[in-house]
């Protein structure tokens, strides 16, 4: 949950980089945030298709995105694993809780 806060300040200022073509970017948001962006494969891909009309050129962005979805699915079947603390159950039978 810590990492929440940043998760959302990178997507947030993320839209309006990916709207512009990287070769406009100041260096700062080219370097630390469009390199920092998944969307941007994707984004890639798109382009290629709608203006520069090579097709379904999706090589090297489709292998980032299937091996993040790969990393993702390995740390969810991992988890599994995790050994979670099983919650401890004290029953106080000395009460003298009686209802007449």
């Amino acid at each position: 949950m810590a990492g929440v806060p940043l998760f959302v300040l990178v997507f947030f200022f993320g839209a309006p980089v990916l709207s512009l073509p990287p070769q406009l970017l100041p260096g700062f948001s080219h370097d630390w945030l469009y390199s920092w962006l998944p969307l941007r494969f994707s984004l890639e891909g798109l382009r290629d298709l709608f203006y520069f009309r090579q097709g379904f050129n999706l090589s090297d962005p489709l292998w980032s995105l299937v091996s993040m979805g790969v990393g993702g699915i390995v740390i969810i079947l991992l988890s599994v694993l995790k050994k979670h603390p099983q919650p401890s159950v004290e029953v106080d039978i000395s009460s003298n809780s009686s209802t007449i």
